[in-house]
């Protein structure tokens, strides 16, 4: 039995966009249950064996299907800036193995405005691994790592994640 914690915390995280009611159609993993590990109220490491490996080989099979929107306000400078990334869990067709470990590649684009044609001050592509999308805290901190050299003492001041 293989368990993969990463797919098991997606799976059992709020922002997982499968409803409890689907998965327990899907896996038998009680309703009830799934609800209580989103809320936190269960610990997902008193987790039974058989409902960690149900749910993590489901979550494996699902993650692929699911795009992650992530909308960002951010300030610098006393200047504020927005962007929506686009992440996909890693799977077979977007994976590349690049400096020791698997990663994907997001596109960000910086804008100051509205105006997609005016206002774009800046874009790359930058690499990402599934740790760094597993929730907003784990995508706050990686997209302040991305943004660090460009722009100063930058400050996060809304995060949705769709």
């Amino acid at each position: 039995m293989k368990i993969d914690l990463l797919a098991l915390k997606w799976i059992c995280s709020e922002s997982c966009p499968i409803s409890a009611y689907k998965i327990e159609q899907d896996t038998a993993v009680k309703r009830a249950s799934i609800v209580r590990y989103r809320s936190g109220e269960s610990n997902l490491e008193k987790m039974p064996i058989n409902n960690a490996t149900k749910l993590s080989n489901y979550a494996l099979k699902k993650m692929g299907e699911y795009k992650m929107i992530v909308n960002i306000d951010f300030k610098s400078e006393n200047k504020s800036y927005n962007t929506t990334i686009e992440f996909e869990h890693l799977n077979d067709d977007n994976t590349q193995h690049v400096g020791g470990r698997e990663v994907a590649t997001a596109m960000v684009d910086i804008f100051s405005g509205n105006d997609i044609d005016k206002d774009m001050v800046s874009n790359y592509e930058s690499y990402y691994t599934e740790n760094d999308i597993q929730d907003a805290d784990h995508i706050k901190a990686w997209f302040l790592d991305q943004i660090k050299y460009e722009y100063q003492e930058p400050e996060i001041t809304d995060i949705t994640i769709e």
